[in-house]
């Protein structure tokens, strides 16, 4: 996965927190639920592909074509409010100053918002933050699901070759905020180029591809630097076909690279085996391929030190298949036709899914989580998902954590053979819909 920038030391553990360390017999490959007689039948329309891939790039591309208003000062100051009002803790697992988040709004420079409004370019990857600056701010580590990861000033981490609107400069320089498709806050100005009506036109190509591998790191052609992704990293493509002195097949890609304060083209050769151009035909079998790449990762609030979060993973893992989702799991819920099942009973709520939900292409949606639906196991649904852990509560009432910390594939009911699962407030009790991507 792509790494952020600057990742904060992970404190000491705290909390009512202990680990799964296995999930029973579930086996933890995306191709088992995925290797009946329909794994290469293309799920989307020819239609709703073409319709979802020409969605994705107009997002994608908003920040350089829409013209939209700036964010309003009052909204760019809003978390400064709310930091100001309970500053969270630190790293060490001790209280933020009472007046954390005043020093950092003065640095911000908000009296003279927005001061740049220019349209830009990100030249690395990087941790996009509510705050200008990596320092974090947990809530009571002591609190069961609070501490470390849970830094609720980390946003998203931002691929290479985002394209964004730079709004403002913090007053030592070393902050923009910034809008984007997936969102808006503060970047490091270190990952942020400026771009002019040239480089956009030959940076929109009309031909895009997203790596289907983690891990990338290729060498430009013709600059210093590196083309860095993972899986949900975007870049257009030049050309397809031999590249390399082996003449191999593959893809030229651009890369956006930094020269001054502004950002220049360069070139990369990127293998077939390493990327695909959008959309790839979202069949079972390519989607199950594409998350055996994320199984195992470990757990990342907002994409904290480059990891993933439920949202995270559920958004990189379409977007080879140009399916545009936003950034938080209330709104992925939102993103497509979807039904509710509040109300219901857990078998109901499972029948329902096994009923209405088409493996691979059904989100499965409960306040604060996501996951994706992909078939069943001894005849009951199981999702992909990036879960921290499962709820448990001891004799005594004591609410607690067993950490999965990581994407794995489970039932709607991980944890349930625990003595100290909580059976109240578990995954199945607060599913309360699905939603259908590409309908």
């Amino acid at each position: 996965s792509v790494t952020a920038v600057a990742p904060v030391p992970k404190p000491p553990p705290a909390g009512p927190q202990t680990h799964v360390h296995g999930l029973p017999r579930m086996p933890q490959d995306p191709a088992y639920c995925a290797n009946g007689p329909g794994k290469d039948r293309p799920l989307l329309t020819a239609h709703a592909k073409a319709a979802l891939a020409d969605d994705f790039i107009q997002a994608y591309f908003a920040p350089w074509r829409g013209g939209a208003k700036p964010v309003a000062k009052r909204d760019a100051a809003a978390p400064f409010r709310a930091f100001a009002a309970s500053p969270g803790y630190a790293a060490d697992n001790l209280p933020n100053p009472p007046d954390f988040a005043a020093q950092l709004e003065a640095n911000a420079g908000l009296p003279s918002y927005p001061n740049l409004n220019r349209p830009a370019v990100t030249v690395e990857a990087a941790a996009l933050r509510a705050l200008p600056t990596m320092a974090p701010s947990y809530l009571d580590p002591s609190r069961p699901g609070e501490g470390y990861p849970f830094d609720y000033l980390q946003y998203a981490n931002v691929p290479q070759n985002t394209p964004l609107t730079a709004r403002h400069a913090s007053r030592d320089g070393q902050w923009i905020f910034v809008e984007m498709a997936m969102g808006q806050g503060w970047l490091p100005s270190s990952a942020v180029a400026f771009v002019d009506e040239a480089f956009m036109s030959a940076f929109q190509t009309g031909s895009y591809a997203a790596f289907i591998r983690e891990g990338v790191d290729l060498a430009l052609a013709d600059a210093n630097g590196r083309l860095r992704g993972g899986l949900g990293s975007v870049f257009p493509v030049e050309s397809q076909g031999a590249i390399g002195p082996s003449g191999a097949s593959g893809l030229t890609a651009l890369a956006a690279v930094r020269q001054g304060d502004r950002a220049r083209l360069a070139h990369c050769a990127v293998g077939a085996d390493q990327a695909a151009l959008i959309p790839l035909e979202a069949t079972p079998a390519n989607i199950a391929a594409a998350a055996r790449q994320l199984i195992g990762q470990t757990y990342g609030w907002g994409g904290l030190d480059g990891k993933r979060d439920c949202s995270l993973m559920v958004r990189d893992l379409f977007t080879p298949f140009g399916v545009w989702l936003p950034r938080n799991s209330s709104a992925q819920a939102k993103a497509a036709p979807s039904t509710s099942l509040a109300g219901l009973t857990p078998e109901q709520k499972e029948q329902a899914i096994l009923r209405d939900g088409v493996p691979f292409l059904t989100l499965i949606t409960l306040p604060g989580h996501i996951g994706l639906y992909i078939g069943t196991f001894e005849g009951r649904p199981v999702m992909l998902h990036d879960i921290w852990g499962v709820r448990t509560r001891d004799a005594t009432g004591s609410e607690g954590r067993r950490v999965i910390g990581a994407t794995v594939i489970t039932t709607l009911t991980p944890g349930r053979e625990l003595p100290d699962y909580d059976r109240d407030r578990n995954i199945i009790g607060r599913v309360d819909g699905m939603t259908f991507l590409g309908r």
